[in-house]
């Protein structure tokens, strides 16, 4: 399960940071043809051109470098998906994630 990324709020350094971090930590997961993946996203990716409830069929409009960081993870897990299909995988799109960690205050 993947869930380590910059908050929204984060400097868009961070946020590229998270990006690069993503790729790192996919690239072995689907060289050693871990089973299943999940990757934490973000309901932002819907960005402002659709009001909620959401689906999963509504466009996706990311409109903050956050969320296109955030649909950029998620394109990247369906593309290593189809390079090896013994490789479950899904994107859950939340609101928000809350945890303990000194930087979030």
């Amino acid at each position: 399960m993947h869930l380590g990324f910059a908050h929204p709020h984060r400097i868009h350094e961070k946020i590229a940071e998270s990006l690069a971090f993503t790729g790192m930590i996919f690239r072995p997961a689907v060289g050693h043809h871990l089973g299943n993946i999940i990757n934490l996203s973000s309901q932002s990716v819907y960005g402002q051109t659709s009001l909620p409830p959401w689906k999963e069929k509504t466009v996706t409009t990311p409109n903050t470098p956050y969320s296109t960081a955030k649909y950029s993870t998620e394109l990247l897990l369906k593309e290593l998906s189809y390079q090896n299909k013994l490789i479950n995988t899904t994107s859950l799109r939340l609101a928000s994630t809350t945890g303990e960690a000194s930087d979030l205050k």
